[in-house]
């Protein structure tokens, strides 16, 4: 006769406790979380950003944040909104938008940085030994921005669950917001182009983020079969970008955030 352990019995169920609602639903992972958000008690009350960079399939979202004890503080935001005031309205999901969506975030976050954003209503600077904290008062918000000197804003990467592979178009972002002239802790070995023979290769970078890759495929999609082409690259025609024409107003935009950086 075998022996039946009961395992779900009345103590089982008395004891038993539902996890977190983002954990059921599979939105948040909570370990990896608590690694980010870790900040040591010598440096208690001390803002630590991130770089919360999220695909959808129509968009990239990359949000800056402070994380505080009241919750999650987002500071700023991209949106294609944003990237329509410098012409580029299509190929949303790509690389070249990804890095320029990075090197956006980084343009505004430096101007605030410095206070000549034009939202800034107030500026206090209180001098403690050899820092600065800088108290810009905006219509929404008080925001803290700790500067050393001329030192860029210090920011780490979230990626969500999203998997860590190397060529993942999310740290594409993290490339354009270094560019742009925020201070990210990275590897190069997680960019396009890298294998552990060659090691890293710029030129294929670069290739990436001005969107050589893609304008090839699209020549080559075109002679080959033109009407997969015209369905793959609908709004991309539409728009009058299926061309040569194509990395223009992503090499304009990049020039403009990155600045001496992007080369």
């Amino acid at each position: 006769m075998t022996f039946i352990a009961l395992k779900k019995n009345s103590s089982y169920h008395s004891r038993f406790q539902v996890k977190w609602r983002r954990r059921r639903e599979g939105k948040t992972d909570y370990h990896s979380r608590k690694g980010l958000l870790y900040q040591d008690k010598r440096k208690y009350n001390s803002p630590k950003f991130r770089i919360a960079v999220r695909k959808t399939k129509t968009k990239f979202i990359v949000q800056f944040i402070q994380s505080k004890l009241e919750g999650d503080f987002i500071l700023k935001s991209i949106s294609p909104r944003l990237l329509k005031t410098y012409s580029i309205d299509y190929s949303l999901t790509s690389f070249p938008a990804a890095y320029t969506s990075g090197a956006l975030l980084a343009k505004i976050m430096m101007n605030e940085k410095n206070c000549n954003n034009e939202a800034i209503k107030s500026i206090i600077k209180i001098k403690r030994k050899k820092f600065i904290n800088s108290y810009c008062a905006t219509s929404n918000r008080i925001t803290t921005l700790q500067t050393n000197g001329r030192s860029p804003p210090k920011a780490i990467l979230d990626i969500g669950l999203s998997n860590v592979t190397t060529g993942n178009k999310l740290f594409a972002v993290m490339k354009g917001a270094i560019d742009g002239g925020l201070s990210i802790p990275y590897n190069e070995k997680r960019f396009p182009g890298y294998n552990s023979t060659d090691g890293f290769s710029p030129e294929l970078l670069k290739e990436r983020i001005v969107g050589d890759h893609i304008t090839n495929y699209m020549n080559l999609l075109k002679d080959e079969d033109e009407e997969r082409f015209l369905r793959q690259f609908s709004t991309t025609i539409k728009k009058e970008k299926a061309n040569e024409s194509y990395s223009a107003s992503f090499l304009n935009a990049n020039k403009i955030f990155a600045g001496d950086n992007f080369q």
